[in-house]
C-alpha cells in the first residue's frame, strides 16, 4: 500500500521531526524549507524565492511518487486548503492514499513556537499563520463557512424564583 503523508502545522510545531520518523526506513521526506539548505548544510532563507521553493518541493514529491516509493512524506505548513490541492491531485494520479496529519501548534503558544522553530520564523509570522489556519484541507469534504456565533445571553429573560410575590407557592416569574 502506497501512502502520501501531508504533515501540516504552524512553524515550530514539529513537522520535520514527525516527517523524519514516518519516512524512516523505505520512505522519503520532502519539505519546502529543504530548498534553502546549501551543500554544506547551512540554512539561508530568501523570501523572494519562496514560490520557487514551493514549486521545487512539488517537483521532488512528483519524482518520488513516479518512482513508486512506498511512503512519501511532505512536511509543509499547509495553512490553507489551496496549498495542499496539488499534492492531493498528485497522490490520486499515482494511486497513493493521501493521509493528512495536522499538528496545528503542538500545544505551544506563539513565542514557544518561534523559539523552537529551527528556521528562525518570528512570532508575528506565526500569529499570521494561526489567523489564516484552515481546519479542513481535504478537497472531497464540503467546505462551509463557520456557524454564526450563538445569540448573546440576555439576563432579562432568566427565570427567577419569587417567593414574595407568590407567597411560597413556588411560581416562577419572568
Amino acid at each position: 500500500m502506497k501512502t502520501l503523508y501531508l504533515v501540516r502545522g504552524l512553524s515550530g510545531s514539529g513537522k520535520t521531526e514527525l516527517a523524519d520518523m514516518l519516512a524512516s526506513g523505505e520512505g522519503i521526506s520532502h519539505g519546502m524549507y529543504d530548498f534553502f539548505y546549501g551543500e554544506d548544510g547551512s540554512f539561508s532563507f530568501e523570501l523572494e524565492k519562496l514560490k520557487e521553493a514551493y514549486r521545487w518541493c512539488e517537483g521532488e514529491v512528483e519524482k518520488s511518487l513516479s518512482e513508486g516509493k512506498g511512503i512519501v512524506v511532505v512536511h509543509n505548513n499547509f495553512i490553507q486548503a489551496w496549498e495542499a490541492e496539488g499534492y492531493f491531485r498528485m497522490g490520486k494520479e499515482h494511486g497513493y492514499d493521501v493521509v493528512v496529519i495536522s499538528l496545528y501548534d503542538g500545544g505551544l503558544n506563539d513565542r514557544q513556537l518561534s523559539e523552537r522553530c529551527e528556521h528562525g520564523v518570528p512570532v508575528h509570522t506565526i500569529q499570521r499563520q494561526r489567523q489564516r489556519w484552515d481546519l479542513n484541507i481535504y478537497p472531497h469534504r464540503v467546505r462551509r463557512e463557520p456557524p454564526p456565533p450563538p445569540p448573546r445571553y440576555d439576563y432579562r429573560y432568566e427565570r427567577r424564583y419569587d417567593e414574595r410575590r407568590y407567597e411560597g407557592r413556588g411560581y416562577y416569574r419572568r
